[in-house]
């Protein structure tokens, strides 16, 4: 790994702890939930009136679109990078007790709140450009929402190639860069970067930039992963969030009414805010059964398997020493740094520039929008189903998907 990567991922475990230290997290309904899709309606998302089911609504939709194109099967070894606050790995450890489940993210707050969860699944502090396993170790991969905060997708793509066994499933959650939503024509396409920065206070040097599915395709294809399926969903997630009031009916009746928009394809493209990748390792000969090595933690620099010491974890090849207090820190060693890019986030002038822009021009869009929309989602009632296209009606996690 070249110093400069080294220095990236520095930066980016710096702006994710600056960011997470300034946000308050109320781990006490986490801590309570057994099994998220079934007792996420005791959660507070404190969102304002109505907007905890809008927001259950689309955390069931979205986990049970991911956990279906897992494939988990008993005695799978799983790997959940950017793992949070253990919500899928509760879903899965309920789902599949005998999965063998290892979970890492870059930040170590994270990681304290996710020992909380009740989770049997070590923890590591580790990142996803290098990641601290042997070769062919994992039959599945999960990473929601963290491709696009990386310092390199190539990067952690050959990593996620490298981990999984031949034949190994990867699923890969982020944004749609394609969407028409106004979030992303005015975020992604014109400074998303410096508008996200001012807007909530997050780090300049703070990594936000979804590939497009055009870009995520080539970068597997370029690791050695087969795209499998790609699925759109979230449809008008952000913008609803906030203008569902516009719709005159409820922020659930609205999520579930533009939902149908998910099982046309080429409205899913523009009108969905989130979307899945279905990527696989292929096989070097098709019918062979995969030879998975057993599951352990190696040195994130030379791939060697780590030993244990009082305190620490060794590497008998490089001879380095990583510590380990009940969470490995498993990060490569890098140049020190000592504070996060200010990235236009200072600067004032800039900002009321933006700002002037955004109010002249985001109103009329938002109009154009939520009309195409609408005539979209009447246009798709012709379907023969909401939820056809993305889960099989007899598969036992489509009762979660309900409104």
């Amino acid at each position: 790994m070249s110093d400069e990567l080294h220095d990236k991922i520095t930066r980016h475990r710096a702006s994710v702890d600056s960011f997470y230290a300034n946000v308050a997290f109320d781990t006490s309904a986490c801590q309570s939930m057994a099994f998220p899709l079934r007792d996420i309606e005791g959660f507070n998302w404190n969102r304002g009136h109505g907007m905890n089911e809008y927001f259950n609504y689309f955390f069931r939709r979205f986990s049970v679109h991911i956990l279906s194109r897992l494939r988990l099967s008993d005695g799978n070894a799983l790997l959940n990078i950017g793992c949070g606050r253990n919500w899928d790995a509760k879903n899965i450890a309920w789902l599949h007790p005998s999965i063998d489940m290892w979970s890492i993210d870059i930040s170590r707050m994270m990681l304290e709140d996710a020992r909380t969860s009740g989770v049997d699944s070590p923890m590591a502090v580790a990142a996803s450009e290098a990641l601290p396993f042997p070769d062919g170790t994992f039959d599945r991969v999960l990473s929601r929402e963290v491709i696009e905060h990386v310092a390199s997708p190539l990067t952690m793509l050959r990593e996620i190639y490298r981990v999984l066994v031949p034949g190994g499933i990867a699923v890969i959650t982020t944004e749609n860069p394609h969407a028409w939503t106004p979030a992303t024509r005015f975020e992604t396409r014109w400074s998303r970067k410096r508008h996200i920065s001012m807007t909530m206070n997050i780090p300049g040097s703070c990594i936000d930039e979804p590939p497009f599915m055009e870009t995520l395709e080539e970068l597997a294809s370029v690791a050695g992963l087969e795209l499998a399926d790609t699925v759109f969903d979230g449809a008008l997630y952000h913008f609803l969030a906030k203008h569902h009031a516009r719709c005159g009916t409820s922020p659930l009746a609205a999520a579930h009414y533009f939902s149908r928009l998910e099982s046309n394809p080429h409205f899913a493209r523009i009108f969905c805010d989130q979307v899945k990748y279905v990527l696989i390792k292929p096989k070097a000969i098709p019918d062979s059964p995969p030879q998975r090595t057993p599951v352990a933690y190696a040195c994130p620099s030379c791939r060697t398997r780590l030993t244990t010491a009082r305190h620490a974890l060794i590497c008998p090849s490089c001879r380095e020493e990583y510590p380990d207090t009940g969470i490995p820190e498993l990060i490569p060693r890098a140049t020190p740094y000592y504070g996060a890019d200010s990235d236009h986030s200072d600067n004032p002038a800039c900002k009321r520039a933006f700002d002037a822009f955004s109010d002249a021009m985001l109103g009329a869009y938002e109009a154009f929008f939520l009309k195409a929309a609408q005539h979209a989602a009447t246009l798709c009632r012709i379907a023969p189903g909401l939820l056809s296209v993305h889960v099989a009606p007899d598969d036992p996690l489509a009762v979660f998907l309900r409104p």
